[in-house]
């Protein structure tokens, strides 16, 4: 059986581009016994694709119509037998309509009337239709709706809505140079790949005693209470109900059964990603759950241990902010050459944002004068900054002369100029510098640094235990039996997915690890 679906689906997929996903979802769909919807613009082959599903059954009736908000129900299952009239029952000819066929394909499912649209209910959801006062068991095995768009916030709506297992939104191809190049011809299923009833009724039964993994049922709860929390202002909530989690099983073990496995592997849960929807703005975050919890992986909990390893580091950093001594223990400061000098004053008193020092050269009249005379060969310019009594400074840029200005440079009526300031201290930022020096450094609070070496423990143990996982992780990925239903393609995403997350995750641990050997060599050293 593996081996007829694998030839079925290249036989469906002849002649069509890109839509090798909705072929196979329908596929299994039907082979499940369920309902699917195509969402995609005109033109973008969703009567071919449903067309093409319905030849899989051989001798079986497939019915087609397109829906307008003026179909009656004679047109959808069929006239009312006028035999039947003349008794006093109403009684319609189903013969050749909806619930005699084995596959109906609604295009614009979304503009039945109410008229339609209880009936469609019943068909829908239990397989029944209500044919005047007997309940009828209706021959469908699948219907697929189409629309060009979803419903409208609708009431009356969502009930149908909610009846399509499957849902799956096409568009226009990637790449219109193809459709040019396609000299594929689709001639129909060969008699030797289609099925017959009494296969299909033997993968629905036989499908029943497909297992799941232990692990697997946790996965579909955690990923159900994940999707159940995503915003919504939707009349469609993102809701899973009891029965939607009993079709959701179905499908997952039709899949396994017809793949010759004997049970459900996490990895197999891949294939729920068009049933798990209601809401298409929500789809992106459903398959980033679905594969987040696939591949067991927590970016949530890798970034809020990046943000503690942060904070940790600043805290460290901030440790090391140490004045620097000589190896008399004599504090030091940088003079105006940036030399290291143990005075705290000097020719000093402003530092622009580039580091560079600032002379104050006097008031702007005393520059002034000093410039006519001819003292310095460069010209001044305004600082900014201003006195305490509000008098401008002014600044000579450099020059081949000295520039300073003296105690006796003095305007009349003005207050003598200092040439005397704050020197800035030398500062060890970093930990490297501090193993240079720490023979003259003293370090406060060695217990601060005792419960960072214990948080940064907890977390490096936790990222450590993370790491082995994803390894297992990976391991159980491609040890995993191949599930004809799930592509290369998504096998590589989620393979992807999970070395871009290891990846991530041995960065972080590195981070750890190398601030967790200082703070060891730290205290080693101050103990």
């Amino acid at each position: 059986m593996k081996s007829k679906i694998k030839n079925l689906l290249n036989e469906l997929n002849k002649g069509l581009i890109e839509r090798e996903e909705v072929i196979k979802t329908s596929l299994l769909t039907l082979m499940a016994g369920e309902n699917m919807v195509i969402i995609g613009p005109p033109g973008t082959a969703k009567s071919e694709v449903a067309r093409r599903i319905s030849d899989i059954f051989s001798g079986d009736k497939y019915f087609e119509y397109l829906l307008t908000k003026f179909t009656t129900p004679e047109e959808i299952f069929g006239p009312i037998s006028l035999k039947e009239l003349e008794n006093d029952i109403f009684k319609r000819n189903t013969q050749g309509y909806l619930p005699t066929s084995k596959i109906g394909f609604l295009d614009e499912i979304f503009k039945a009337n109410s008229s339609i649209l209880n009936s469609l209910l019943t068909i829908l959801n239990e397989g029944i239709y209500h044919n005047g006062s007997i309940k009828e068991k209706a021959s469908t095995k699948s219907i697929i709706g189409a629309s060009n768009e979803l419903p409208t916030k609708d009431s009356e709506l969502y009930a149908l809505y909610d009846r399509f297992l499957t849902k799956i939104q096409i568009d226009y191809v990637k790449d219109p140079s193809l459709l040019f190049f396609n000299n594929a011809v689709y001639k129909g299923i060969d008699e030797k790949l289609k099925f017959s009833s009494l296969e299909f009724e033997t993968i629905l039964k036989k499908s029943k005693d497909i297992v799941f993994s232990p692990e697997v049922l946790p996965i579909i709860l955690k990923i159900k209470s994940r999707i159940e929390l995503l915003p919504t202002d939707s009349l469609f909530p993102e809701k899973i109900s009891d029965r939607k989690l009993m079709k959701l099983g179905k499908l997952l073990k039709t899949a396994t059964y017809t793949t010759s496995k004997d049970k459900i592997e996490v990895i197999d849960l891949i294939l729920l990603k068009h049933t798990l929807w209601n809401n298409i703005e929500n789809f992106p975050s459903i398959v980033n759950i679905l594969e987040e919890e696939i591949l067991e992986i927590d970016p949530e909990k890798i970034d809020l241990s990046s943000k503690i390893y942060k904070r940790w580091e600043e805290v460290f950093d901030e440790k090391f902010k140490i004045q620097e001594k000589n190896s008399k223990k004599e504090l030091l400061y940088y003079d105006i050459h940036k030399n290291k000098v143990t005075e705290s004053i000097g020719e000093i008193h402003l530092q622009d944002v580039q580091g560079e020092f600032l002379f104050f050269k006097g008031h702007r009249e005393y520059v002034m004068v000093s410039f006519e005379q001819s003292k310095w060969n460069m010209g001044f310019v305004d600082t900014e900054f201003k006195l305490k009594d509000g008098k401008k400074i002014w600044f000579y840029e450099p020059s081949s002369t000295k520039v300073t200005s003296s105690p006796e440079s003095n305007l009349e009526g003005w207050l003598p100029l200092t040439i005397n300031g704050d020197l800035p201290p030398v500062i060890i930022d970093d930990f490297d510098e501090f193993l240079e020096k720490k023979e003259t450094l003293d370090i406060d609070n060695l217990s601060d640094f005792k419960n960072i070496r214990s948080n940064l423990e907890g977390e490096l143990v936790s990222l450590r235990q993370d790491l082995y996982n994803l390894k297992e992780k990976k391991v159980k990925l491609l040890k995993a039996q191949k599930n004809i239903w799930i592509s290369s393609s998504e096998k590589n995403n989620l393979l992807k997915k999970l070395e871009d997350f290891t990846d991530t995750t041995k960065n972080l641990e590195k981070k750890y690890s190398i601030l967790f050997d200082k703070i060891i060599i730290l205290l080693r050293e101050k103990l």
